[in-house]
């Protein structure tokens, strides 16, 4: 549900921004099926930390932008549709290309009531001890998802890529799979691949 502010902050986020592409983003409040409050915050619930999302090499690994949250400009449709079937989610792909292309911005204010509950197609998870051992299994997986997306943004965007050191990194992450075990943690280690908070690094750094 919609708070009667949100489109006042989503474009005061990206007006005037034509020249080049532009995403803009905002936090949530988490509720029940009943609107009832679970959590004032999604980022905070979630260990989410929005100025990452400005980071394109923190962006190949997680995405920060929940998509009923998120507003884009002209500039920046022009550029990123049609989204691949590689992309993991929508507004992940729309994010990556405007941290490598354009400018990102956010608002720590809530714009919207995000209702969990039993039939959600895609919920919020709860971080228990099982739901931590259940993420830790799967990282592997989630990894090999974003590199599948990194590799057809690299097949599009390539010649558009002009900043070496955004291309090599971007090459390199698309070539992991290639590499050995030490080589993929060097990797990542030296070109500050990470995603947000400990447990998922340490989980990331486990697996990969």
């Amino acid at each position: 549900m919609w708070l009667p502010e949100k489109l006042e902050i989503q474009v005061s986020l990206i007006r005037g921004i034509l020249d080049k592409p532009a995403l803009g983003y905002t936090d949530l409040k988490l509720v029940n099926e009943n609107l009832e409050l679970l959590a004032p915050s999604f980022w905070r619930s979630q260990g989410i930390i929005p100025e990452y999302g400005r980071d394109y090499r923190r962006v190949l690994l997680q995405n920060t932008a929940t998509g009923c949250t998120v507003i884009v400009n002209r500039k920046l449709l022009e550029i990123a549709l049609p989204i691949p079937r590689e992309a993991v989610m929508h507004d992940w792909w729309l994010l990556l290309v405007a941290s490598f292309f354009g400018e990102v911005s956010f608002s720590k204010r809530t714009t919207i009531l995000y209702r969990q509950h039993s039939e959600n197609t895609w919920g919020v998870p709860k971080w228990t001890l099982s739901e931590a051992f259940s993420r830790l299994r799967t990282s592997k997986d989630r990894l090999l998802g974003a590199i599948k997306q990194a590799e057809a943004f690299l097949k599009r965007y390539r010649d558009m890529i002009t900043e070496p050191e955004k291309r090599q990194i971007l090459e390199g992450f698309v070539s992991l799979p290639e590499m050995n075990l030490v080589e993929r943690r060097l990797f990542l280690l030296r070109n500050k691949l990470f995603k947000h908070g400990l447990l998922r690094n340490l989980g990331m750094f486990i697996l990969v």
